[in-house]
């Protein structure tokens, strides 16, 4: 079927990936798939990826390999150098400058056939934005809800709710669509440990970026409450940064639904909870305590200019290669 607009001269997707074995094939396959990919000819186009500190002894390296060998526009960079900002800053160096937008996808999710149409589309119908925000869609929305468990049972309610309002103005890193001459003049702190979408989103602009509702990314949940701890982290350390960077922005908009319940509501919640969803808010309560504690001995290394580092892999959240 013909597309909905006229295909870029030169089509550019940049991917991160830290220690992204599992997925990161089946997620260059959904990129490949893609009716904007299948609409722009060979030697116009090409999808970068980021192998940046990973200490997965080359897996996630030879997971690329295994689909550059099919498809050669895929390439591949590698780096010693760990950090999501700075793989983002990299990529926005080593993209093809012939390429006016540059698509970004974290390694980790399946970008549906028709997201990346949708939000170049997006971008060339409206010259007052610059950056085409795709919509996260939890893996477990797929799934029957009698056999949801654990924490995709509160994704999947998050998501519904949040469909039922007006679409957030705010960049979201697992996929997105920027205009190349407005990404190529931000450079990432590379110290920032978390909130880098919101960070994009405040240095360009919420009135330039449109979220794309029907483009959307696939992500599948955490299940575990160690990874659920790890990236309470990462937001946590990243929101203080976020606070010191843009002093006159209100963040407490961002913070979870769950935190925003009066405690007498929450105890309602949990009376209702099936003992499978009572395991998981539990431990996710404790791993909260423990990621605030982390939190602020992490800020205080930063307040005295030292370095700090939380991110770390998280595991349960990969959407494998299906087996052939």
């Amino acid at each position: 079927m013909p597309l909905g607009v006229k295909p870029p001269d030169f089509l550019s997707i940049g991917v991160n990936a830290f220690n992204e074995s599992p997925s990161v094939a089946r997620m260059l396959e959904s990129v490949l798939k893609n009716s904007l990919w299948k609409a722009v000819p060979s030697g116009r186009k090409e999808v970068v990826v980021c192998a940046n500190g990973c200490t997965d002894n080359g897996k996630t390296a030879n997971a690329v390999r295994s689909v550059q060998r099919e498809h050669p526009e895929v390439k591949l960079v590698e780096t010693r150098k760990k950090g999501f900002s700075f793989a983002r800053n990299l990529l926005a160096q080593r993209m093809d400058r012939r390429a006016d937008v540059l698509f970004f996808f974290d390694a980790d999710v399946l970008v549906r056939r028709k997201t990346m149409e949708a939000l170049y589309r997006a971008l060339a119908g409206n010259p007052k934005i610059d950056v085409a925000a795709a919509q996260v869609v939890p893996a477990a929305k797929f799934v029957d809800k009698r056999f949801r468990k654990g924490f995709a049972v509160g994704a999947v309610e998050a998501y519904d709710q949040s469909m039922l309002q007006p679409p957030a103005k705010r960049i979201s890193g697992a996929g997105y669509a920027v205009r190349g001459s407005v990404i190529r003049a931000i450079k990432l702190p590379e110290s920032l440990q978390g909130g880098v979408d919101l960070y994009l989103t405040l240095k360009i602009g919420r009135n330039r970026v449109a979220r794309v509702r029907e483009a959307q990314v696939v992500h599948r949940t955490i299940g575990s409450i160690v990874d659920f701890k790890r990236q309470r982290l990462r937001s946590l350390v990243g929101k203080a940064q976020l606070k010191a960077l843009f002093p006159e922005e209100e963040f407490g908009a961002e913070q979870g639904r769950w935190s925003r319940i009066p405690l007498k509501e929450r105890l309602l919640r949990f009376a209702g909870m099936p003992d499978s969803q009572k395991a998981s808010s539990l431990g996710a309560n404790a791993m909260d305590l423990v990621a605030k504690a982390q939190a602020k001995l992490a800020i205080r290394r930063l307040k005295k200019g030292k370095p700090v580092d939380v991110w770390k892999p998280t595991v349960s959240d990969k959407l494998h290669r299906r087996r052939r």
